[in-house]
């Protein structure tokens, strides 16, 4: 039986990897490209998706109460560990504040210990974060 990690690795090689020219939004050039939202996107790498970042969250040993990450890319991601876990809670945060936002009286403001993804700092409007480990990291988020 194969593992979770190396069935989503087939879909991904079978689905998402592409060999050619490619010219990177960076403006470099690459001979592959591999877009991960045609396997994330797909039923079952959505669901292996879920399983893959639950395990690893699980063997460092994170016990989040909630997962997210920067929107659009996290978007599937966020939703399939949220699923397959039965118990977190996703969360998407956006580069820049939407500009007919909910009020921030509406706004979620948990006070709860966070999965985020990213390989940037982000921090949420109206909250001070502790951050630690860019592109995994367990932050702590308390209402300003």
């Amino acid at each position: 039986m194969h593992s979770s990690r190396q069935n989503l690795l087939r879909i991904l090689a079978h689905k998402s990897f592409r060999l050619g020219d490619f010219k990177l939004s960076s403006g470099g050039t690459s001979d592959y490209y591999v877009d991960c939202r045609t396997t994330t996107l797909d039923a079952k790498g959505s669901r292996l998706t879920g399983e893959v970042f639950l395990e690893e969250i699980w063997k460092q040993g994170w016990k989040p109460q909630a997962i997210g990450g920067l929107t659009m890319g996290a978007d599937p991601i966020v939703v399939a560990v949220a699923v397959v876990s039965g118990d977190l809670h996703g969360f998407l945060v956006r580069k820049a504040e939407k500009q007919q936002a909910v009020p921030t009286s509406r706004r979620p403001q948990p006070q709860r210990s966070l999965f985020l993804f990213s390989p940037h700092r982000t921090f949420a409007p109206n909250t001070s974060c502790k951050m630690t480990k860019p592109r995994h990291t367990v932050i702590e988020i308390e209402s300003d």
